[in-house]
């Protein structure tokens, strides 16, 4: 059966595109299309984690799952086969093709090898990819909003000036992304998309996943605008946090800072912290090659890959007041409240 995977990138609405394809399940299984659950009922994570060829075991997902060893591994992958093998027994005969989606494709695997790894097991189901669709954002863009992830699970880093750490390298080479997973399903299989500044909107982006898929939307439901960036306030708010409260801390009380982390980004999110000038000029000359490579091959019309970016240090970066402080902290406190009188019954 033909299959689409929607592989990213991070930080371009892949948890909008989600959230839609989860709420319109029923609704896409009725027209012939499958957006699978049995690997992560909004993220198919365990796609990712499935094929992924960490020796060390050092990756998050494993890490969670429990996963150290060889033996662990090889458990967690025969799960995987056969929660697939169970749940596309059960499609409907009138099924057209099945949709995979999750930006932990891209970013965690590296190597040709990962995405063999993972075409056999798609392979081994009868699933023969017919699109790989992925969304290509400017890397200062990308790093920004990766820090602002990081911030909300805990760093006390300061803003970043530069893009050299692998992590983000590998998420923002995109003529690396584009190659190996064109050699590993075609050329003409690879779809790119560019998350260009203003898209955030999540409609258009929406509409643009549905059409780049073939998902007609006629009567789909269409999800609010999920994971809204931090403004500066936040970022700086949520960074004494994490300066204050450590997660280094043993007797943290986790669920409590989550709810904490989760008022501040609820009253400080909206329109984004500016990009440094020195991050975006460093991933000008960093990614610069690699931009012009995607533009030249899959985007000849334009005349530079993301058109021109916003002026640096746009909009006006202020310290915390008082008043924003006392805000996120009454916040903070009706979520305890309700957290505690959830205990309660």
């Amino acid at each position: 059966m033909n299959t689409v995977l929607h592989i990213g990138t991070e930080k371009t609405g892949t948890k909008s595109i989600q959230v839609f394809l989860a709420m319109n399940r029923r609704r896409l299984r009725d027209r012939g299309i499958v957006f699978t659950k049995s690997l992560g009922a909004e993220n198919n994570r365990d796609l990712a984690t499935y094929a992924i060829r960490d020796t060390e075991f050092n990756d998050d997902a494993l890490s969670a799952l429990g996963i150290k060893d060889r033996q662990s591994r090889s458990a967690y992958r025969s799960g995987v086969d056969e929660r697939l093998k169970s749940e596309l027994r059960d499609i409907p005969a009138h099924s057209r093709f099945v949709i995979f989606s999750s930006e932990h494709l891209q970013s965690r695997l590296k190597s040709p090898a990962e995405i063999e790894t993972l075409k056999s097991l798609l392979a081994r189901h009868g699933l023969q990819v017919a699109r790989v669709i992925v969304y290509l954002r400017e890397p200062a863009d990308i790093i920004w909003s990766l820090y602002s992830t990081a911030l909300r699970n805990g760093t006390t880093d300061p803003p970043p000036a530069n893009p050299e750490r692998p992590h983000w390298n590998h998420i923002c080479d995109h003529q690396h992304t584009l190659s190996i997973w064109a050699d590993a399903f075609g050329r003409d299989v690879v779809v790119p998309r560019l998350f260009t500044f203003g898209r955030e909107s999540g409609q258009d982006l929406i509409k643009d996943f549905a059409a780049t898929a073939g998902v007609d939307m006629n009567d789909l439901a269409v999800p609010l605008l999920q994971n809204r960036a931090l403004t500066s306030t936040g970022q700086t708010l949520l960074r004494g946090i994490n300066t204050r409260l450590s997660l280094a801390d043993t007797d943290l009380d986790l669920p409590a800072r989550l709810r904490m982390v989760q008022a501040v980004s609820d009253r400080f999110s909206g329109t984004p912290a500016p990009v440094p000038s020195t991050l975006r000029a460093a991933c000008e000359r960093r990614f610069a090659d690699s931009n012009e490579w995607v533009r030249r091959r899959y985007f000849p019309q334009l005349v530079q890959l993301f058109g021109v970016a916003p002026d640096a240090d746009r909009g006006v970066t202020t310290a915390p007041t008082v008043d924003d402080a006392l805000d996120a902290f009454a916040d903070y406190w009706q979520s305890e409240r309700r957290a505690h009188l959830h205990d309660r019954t």
